[in-house]
């Protein structure tokens, strides 16, 4: 895991359970959620490499409703492509 991975999840759960962050509204029953986020928190950074493979990920909206779609490639041929969406469930 590198550096950048580790240090996003060490403040995350600083901020959540190993901190006992404040609680959301529960998305199931009997559930505990915390919610943590920086920046755009749909699915990762909107760019990032390790060796020859790259992530790129492009996000429109807000957490209310949002769409976006990210790719990995490597030496320039694509091995991985998403689109997705979601947001706020009432």
């Amino acid at each position: 895991m590198n550096g950048d991975k580790l240090s996003f999840l060490c403040r995350a759960k600083k901020a959540t359970y190993a901190g006992h962050g404040a609680e959301a509204d529960p998305s199931r029953p009997a559930s505990h959620d915390l919610i943590y986020s920086e920046d755009k928190p749909y699915r990762g950074p909107e760019y990032f490499t390790d060796g020859t493979y790259v992530f790129a990920m492009t996000v429109d909206g807000d957490m209310d409703w949002f769409q976006g779609y990210e790719e990995i490639t490597t030496r320039g041929h694509q091995v991985y492509e998403l689109y997705f969406h979601g947001g706020t469930v009432i």
